[in-house]
């Protein structure tokens, strides 16, 4: 499959095996399968299939998320692979609202655990519901 992503946003080597790995290693996954450069074909134990964009974007905000989505379309999610990276709020609204799950790595890991496909759009990751919680308490 054919890579639509510029040489910037194009996640190198190194990274892509590293995703490879770690995904083919999950308790939740059956089969790992790099259908192009930056597409994989992730089958769940549960019998889900979801296609992955890995890409290599500083920050992924509302125009980064909209021309992914134009470039690729039928994929189940994207994972934005730095650590250094990150995903607007706004972002992951917007692509949620096409049934795509925007992830950092460590989120997308979280997100395999889910059964549905309502929970891994929705998954929240640790460190966030505990803020939601703190935020949430009343200061009386």
């Amino acid at each position: 499959m054919e890579n639509h992503l510029l040489q910037s946003q194009t996640p190198r080597l190194d990274s892509r095996e590293f995703f490879y790995n770690i995904i083919s290693n999950h308790s939740k996954v059956e089969n790992i399968e790099q259908i192009g450069v930056p597409l994989f074909l992730i089958e769940k134990k549960n019998g889900d299939t979801l296609t992955a964009l890995l890409v290599d974007i500083y920050i992924i905000g509302d125009a980064e998320i909209l021309d992914l989505m134009s470039r690729y379309t039928n994929i189940d999610a994207i994972i934005n692979i730095s650590m250094w990276n990150n995903n607007a709020i706004s972002a992951k609204e917007i692509a949620r609202e096409h049934k795509i799950g925007l992830f950092e790595i460590k989120e997308f890991m979280g997100a395999l655990n889910c059964v549905s496909r309502k929970a891994f759009l929705n998954y929240i990751p640790p460190h966030e519901r505990e803020e939601n919680k703190k935020r949430n308490k009343s200061a009386f």
